[in-house]
């Protein structure tokens, strides 16, 4: 493949082509079609006007978002710089479907049937738990407050599933050393939990802490008694 000026353009791979189910699905976390329908979903937002370069196209990019996402490496058959930039791109397209895609439930008796028939607590819509995310140390007087427990360099993330496994609820911004109750006590999950009256007889399971709409999992054991 040559350009107007003459300068040979490599060809790209088409991994879809190549790779089979299987494999697609392990070096990118996610099948063919799901690969698509999430292409399909933030195409308007990386589409390149320029057709100068061997420009991108949208599945390209988010076939290195995926991948980087997978194993955090940038050897692509792409220059690095493009890659973070790509990555950037695309990570910003997949966050703007945020209010589309993850909303505490509206079918909220539905999904307290489904988790008390998993769990036997009754009114429970979700479980909510925090995990370190690891990442490179930011740097500067505060860099420590991103050193966890586990020592090291962490965002404490928080997630809210349902019954089926969907993500309802994500924060990601703060830093490893922050308790998991803080984190709660300042979402946006909380405070609806608080103020919005339709969730007044709904819960979540946590083991951040214990109040009227966050309970805390027990386990059962044996209980000696003497007659």
């Amino acid at each position: 493949m040559e350009s107007k000026k003459g300068r040979k353009v490599k060809k790209r791979k088409d991994l879809f082509v190549e790779l089979d189910d299987y494999d697609f699905r392990r070096r990118f976390r996610l099948t063919k079609e799901g690969v698509v329908e999430l292409t399909l979903l933030i195409h308007e937002k990386l589409e390149i006007k320029s057709t100068l370069n061997n420009a991108l196209s949208a599945v390209e990019q988010v076939l290195i978002a995926l991948r980087f996402y997978a194993v955090a490496s940038m050897q692509f058959e792409v220059s690095q710089p493009t890659v973070s930039r790509v990555v950037l791109r695309v990570s910003e397209a997949i966050a703007s479907l945020l209010p589309d895609y993850i909303y505490l439930p509206v079918n909220k008796e539905e999904c307290q049937e489904k988790c008390f028939d998993i769990s036997g607590f009754p009114s429970v819509i979700g479980a909510l738990d925090c995990t370190f995310v690891r990442i490179v140390s930011p740097g500067g007087k505060d860099s420590e407050r991103f050193r966890c427990r586990k020592n090291y360099f962490a965002l404490n993330a928080q997630t809210i599933v349902n019954s089926d496994l969907v993500i309802r609820n994500v924060v990601a911004r703060w830093p490893g050393i922050t308790h998991d109750s803080t984190i709660f006590t300042n979402s946006a999950a909380c405070l609806t939990l608080q103020t919005n009256s339709s969730f007044r007889n709904y819960h979540l399971l946590g083991d951040s802490r214990l109040d009227k709409y966050l309970l805390t999992p027990f386990v059962a054991s044996k209980i000696s008694c003497r007659s």
